[in-house]
């Protein structure tokens, strides 16, 4: 395997239009439809009817009775969905999408966008946001098999095909399609930018990825970890290359970062108090009471609780030392977390090895029976694979992206806070070298089994 100096992922020629790609086409469209279809069922089921611990709403719900049912709507709690919603709000009133508190909502500034445009053609309502994310997920699919069809040295058709296949069976994504989050705008994006750099790296496609990065940027904040990753990439592909359009593109998302934080500088709001303090939100005292050989839990909510209002599974010791740390830094919840792990290296270190263990293996973010069976019989097909894929292939140029972008995430998650939503692109190129696996894997069987019939 030698590495390609134009970023293709292969030495094999561009399949020319022909009969042979009607199957291939076919079967895509099939998995295409299928997506849709069970997604939305499934968004549409867990988010109504299901029997977990996951705020509901309901398909008859439309206007405001709708926007009230998501938790802390026209509340000062207003997060996740409430946010989102309020940031559609103003966008409708204004123009401009904003918080409660009126501070820029930039970091989801898109999907904003996106979700008023999703209520302006089917209304105020849970259909209207289901199905428009829903054929995100299907798209997704598609893109993540095109691009496995190109990495693919033999049978890649079986590999778009399985590629597919992994995103159609992703409980995770079902989950999203349903729920007002960025997450499946996301995965479009991530998924479009996959598909880019799997095929020669022109000037037209380095500068369509670099406005893909940065549009990420504005979809969520997490993607800050992608884009930053994919901006070394192209500066690598530059020093080797010496094309001043992969310096170009490195650069046009670098400004797009720095944009992204001069928007926020001097908005004093909540929400960017939660965005800038999220290293504290996931290493304070409501963390001593959990045991090194159970689950991660990211207990967030439980940082916005009074001093009063303690759950069964903490003490009242734990909640004084968590305010202790805040009075003495101020109130600074990033100085309060550096602290609160220079004083405690053990609970801190246990927290890692916690968060580690949950972002490589498949219980992260599920605690429901049903998803964490579906979550692990996923990672069971796709993470072996999906790292024997990206092993195998380790020397193209492709393979680096994906490895940096994973390694970029795993440690984000272990040091800073784990959620699955900010292991998107992780997931994608799992995806990717898993069905490029079992493809591999499965011609060689085939031949194996063809040659030992002719000799037998």
């Amino acid at each position: 395997m030698s590495i390609l100096g134009d970023g293709q992922a292969n030495n094999r020629p561009p399949a020319a239009p022909s009969e042979k790609n009607v199957p291939i086409r076919v079967g895509l469209f099939v998995i295409f439809v299928l997506t849709v279809v069970l997604h939305t069922a499934w968004g549409i089921y867990f988010w109504t009817a299901a029997p977990t611990r996951a705020p509901k709403t309901s398909l008859r719900y439309e206007g405001e009775q709708y926007l009230a049912s998501y938790p802390g709507w026209n509340t000062s709690n207003e997060r996740d969905a409430a946010s989102y919603n309020r940031a559609v709000v103003e966008v409708r009133r204004t123009g401009v999408p904003r918080t409660q508190e009126g501070g820029l909502f930039s970091k989801g500034a898109l999907y904003a966008y996106f979700l008023t445009a999703c209520y302006w053609l089917g209304g105020t309502r849970l259909l209207s946001v289901v199905i428009p994310q829903a054929i995100l997920v299907a798209l997704s699919g598609v893109l993540i098999a095109l691009t496995a069809r190109r990495i693919a040295r033999q049978s890649s058709e079986v590999a778009a095909i399985i590629a597919a296949c992994l995103v159609l069976i992703y409980i995770r994504f079902a989950t999203w399609a349903g729920y007002i989050d960025p997450a499946c705008l996301v995965l479009f994006i991530y998924a479009s930018a996959t598909y880019l750099v799997s095929g020669t790296l022109t000037p037209g496609r380095t500068a369509l990825l670099a406005v893909l990065m940065i549009a990420g940027i504005y979809t969520h904040g997490a993607f800050f970890l992608a884009a930053s990753v994919t901006m070394l990439w192209l500066l690598i592909c530059f020093r080797m290359d010496r094309r001043p359009a992969q310096l170009i593109g490195a650069c046009a998302i670098v400004v797009g970062v720095i944009v992204s934080i001069v928007l926020n500088i001097g908005h004093q709001d909540s929400m960017q108090e939660d965005q800038r303090a999220l290293m504290w939100q996931a290493n304070n005292p409501w963390y001593e009471s959990m045991h090194l050989s159970g689950h991660w839990d990211n207990r967030y909510w439980y940082n916005r609780m009074v001093a009063s209002d303690y759950s069964s599974d903490f003490t009242p010791e734990q909640g004084r030392r968590y305010l202790q740390y805040l009075e003495r830094t101020g109130g600074d919840r990033s100085k309060a977390s550096l602290l609160w792990a220079r004083e405690n290296p053990g609970q801190y270190a246990k927290l890692c090895w916690l968060r580690l263990t949950a972002v490589l293996g498949p219980g992260l973010d599920y605690n429901a029976r049903l998803g964490m069976v579906a979550s692990t019989v996923w990672w069971l097909l796709v993470f072996p694979a999906g790292f024997y894929g990206l092993w195998r292939y380790r020397a193209d140029r492709i393979t680096w992206l994906a490895l940096l972008t994973i390694g970029a995430e795993v440690s984000f998650a272990t040091f800073i806070l784990a959620s699955a939503r900010y292991c998107v692109p992780m997931y994608l190129w799992l995806a990717v070298y898993a069905g490029v696996t079992y493809a591999t894997l499965g011609s060689r069987f085939f031949t194996a089994a063809v040659a030992a019939r002719r000799v037998s």
